[in-house]
């Protein structure tokens, strides 16, 4: 897979001290850099909610034939959320915290399809630039849904690198102010869509893990079929981290459009290499079915994951065969 994407970097100052900047643009289309928060937009089926039962392999087996989805069900989201994250990605040491499918407004129903995001690792300085991702979101695609999977913590204290001062005294600040990553997440979905269109997981994980990628494609797929939002082997999927702040929007209809003739993986171009640093190799766009049906879905999270070697000889697993 090839990267028709441009990546700029942008520093931010805050509770994370590590804010990103990355933009993606397919071939022919050149990047804007316009004030963060401020720029402008480039030019299946459905399964319902219904009781699971798993096979010897782990696999979901939804019991059933499909039918309209029913809006009782999604009181259920939470908990079904948490059953599914239990047997199909938990390992020994995670436990799942909170859990919201979140509202959905029914966007798709307008005829635009929906731009799936799906966001992993701790949300850092999530809560300080709603405004730029809401611009990115909005100027990407008309219709979209974020999906969160994240830890209890906001950041990790007493944590220092060259890369990421140390943010402990921004974390008792925030603490005394009683911010928790589920109020975070929260203010920032009313921003985004006044609550709409933002589901999130939160685990106790403390430590570095690898599953982060397998566990939100699934927590992914659960909530389109909690909101019975129709899926597609083409929807187009970005997976990212929560504390990016872009400079320039996607173009997901004509990703979209090229998807139909040719499904893609897409990288960012980071100066002359492809993914090769922060936050280039944590911005991954691709169809629905290259997360899907790749060892996203494998149950035995002790298993190593493939990965794309990238220039340095560095490797990144993504969950995904490429």
């Amino acid at each position: 897979s090839s990267a028709p994407a441009a990546a700029a970097a942008a520093a931010g100052a805050g509770a994370a001290e590590e804010v990103a900047a990355a933009a993606v643009q397919p071939t022919g289309v050149e990047a804007t850099s316009p004030t963060i928060g401020d720029f402008t937009s480039p030019s299946s089926s459905s399964s319902s909610l219904k009781p699971l039962r798993y096979t010897e392999a782990g696999r979901p087996e939804y019991l059933g034939d499909d039918q309209d989805c029913d809006a009782s069900w999604l009181p259920r989201g939470p908990e079904q959320m948490k059953q599914v994250f239990y047997h199909e990605v938990q390992r020994k040491q995670i436990r799942v915290v909170d859990a919201d499918p979140g509202r959905y407004d029914g966007c798709h129903k307008k005829g635009n399809g929906i731009f799936w995001v799906y966001t992993f690792g701790q949300v850092r300085s999530f809560g300080m630039h709603p405004r730029n991702f809401k611009t990115f979101l909005d100027k990407s695609h008309p219709c979209w849904f974020v999906v969160m999977y994240t830890r209890a913590e906001i950041a990790s204290l007493g944590y220092s690198q060259p890369w990421s001062p140390n943010v402990d005294k921004d974390l008792k600040k925030l603490s005394k102010e009683n911010k928790t990553v589920v109020s975070i997440i929260r203010d920032v979905s009313e921003e985004l869509r006044e609550g709409y269109n933002l589901a999130y997981l939160t685990t106790n994980l403390t430590e570095r893990s690898g599953e982060h990628q397998r566990a939100v494609t699934i927590l992914g797929r659960e909530v389109a079929r909690i909101h019975c939002i129709p899926r597609n082997d083409l929807d187009v999927v970005l997976i990212t981290r929560p504390d990016l702040v872009y400079n320039a929007a996607i173009d997901v209809p004509r990703i979209a459009t090229a998807m139909m003739h040719r499904p893609h993986v897409y990288t960012v171009r980071h100066g002359k290499q492809l993914a090769v640093m922060d936050p280039s190799d944590i911005l991954v766009l691709g169809a629905r079915k290259a997360w899907e049906d790749s060892c996203a879905f494998d149950m035995l999270a002790g298993n190593k994951l493939p990965t794309m070697p990238f220039a340095r000889g560095r490797e990144y697993p993504l969950g995904a065969t490429l």
